[in-house]
């Protein structure tokens, strides 16, 4: 659990052809389900894609670029299954080959993390049988054909890809790959406050009159989407201690407060409304 004051924004981007879509649906979900659990290790997650970007002239890709940068992403999911994509204007470095969208963000993570070991790259394929065979399209079948040939150890870029059947099971997997990154990712953050902070006793603390606002967003993040879960809930009785201690690490709360009102169950509003 994390015991740290505040907590550090993951971005996962998803990138994805039209034909995983059901996958697509299963994984933002997902990222929501796992907000709690990866609070506990210390993150916010923030799920990315394509279509969060804001309309402007030029090549549409290169747009999503610009307003998602690939610099900033922590993990990086790309499903397939019989299609790559359309046509992003972009040409395959070295090339001229014109590069898919999926292809052209599936190639720039690949890219990042050979140079800087970010971001995490997870990649899965779905092996199931197409629905129809008028669904099937050859070019898009052998772009991705392609791709996976060069993920293989003697290509371009090596990588290991998850095969999955259905939804479901991928739903699954990335769930359970996701939560093993979030550890690693723990792991690797933690070291390097180590190394840079030295010895532990000379480490500022975040000031009292920070705190009360910590708890608060603490206590937001702990029940998700605040708005949309609240006006149901508000009467329901919560200890206060436990949600805030999962939150922010038992050690993070001796200031007062949480002692002083113990495990007094408190209605969401009351416990909100205490925090600030």
């Amino acid at each position: 659990m994390a015991s740290d004051e505040t907590f550090r924004k993951l971005r996962i981007f998803v990138a994805c052809p039209g034909d995983v879509e059901d996958e697509k649906g299963r994984l933002e979900k997902l990222i929501r389900t796992l907000q709690f659990d990866a609070s506990n290790h210390g993150f916010i997650l923030e799920l990315a894609e394509w279509r969060q970007c804001v309309p402007n002239l030029g090549l549409p890709q290169s747009i999503i670029f610009e307003q998602l940068r690939p610099e900033g992403w922590d993990i990086f999911i790309g499903i397939l299954w019989t299609r790559f994509g359309t046509p992003s204007g972009l040409s395959e470095a070295g090339t001229q080959r014109e590069l898919t969208g999926t292809e052209a963000e599936m190639l720039s993570a690949i890219k990042l993390c050979r140079a800087h070991a970010r971001p995490r790259v997870l990649l899965y394929r779905s092996v199931r049988p197409p629905k129809s065979l008028k669904d099937l399209e050859g070019a898009q079948l052998e772009a991705v054909d392609r791709f996976l040939k060069e993920c293989e150890a003697s290509g371009k870029h090596p990588a290991l890809v998850k095969l999955y059947g259905q939804p479901d099971e991928f739903e699954r997997l990335v769930s359970e790959h996701l939560r093993r990154s979030l550890s690693k990712i723990e792991l690797r953050v933690s070291h390097k406050k180590r190394k840079g902070l030295g010895d532990s006793n000379t480490q500022k603390r975040r000031s009292a009159s920070e705190r009360p606002e910590c708890l608060r967003n603490a206590i937001l993040f702990a029940f998700g989407h605040i708005d949309q879960r609240l006006r149901g809930c508000t009467d329901e009785p919560v200890p206060f201690y436990t949600v805030v201690t999962r939150c922010l690490g038992k050690q993070s709360c001796n200031f007062g407060l949480a002692e002083s009102l113990g495990s007094n169950p408190l209605s969401i509003e009351n416990l909100l409304h205490t925090s600030t």
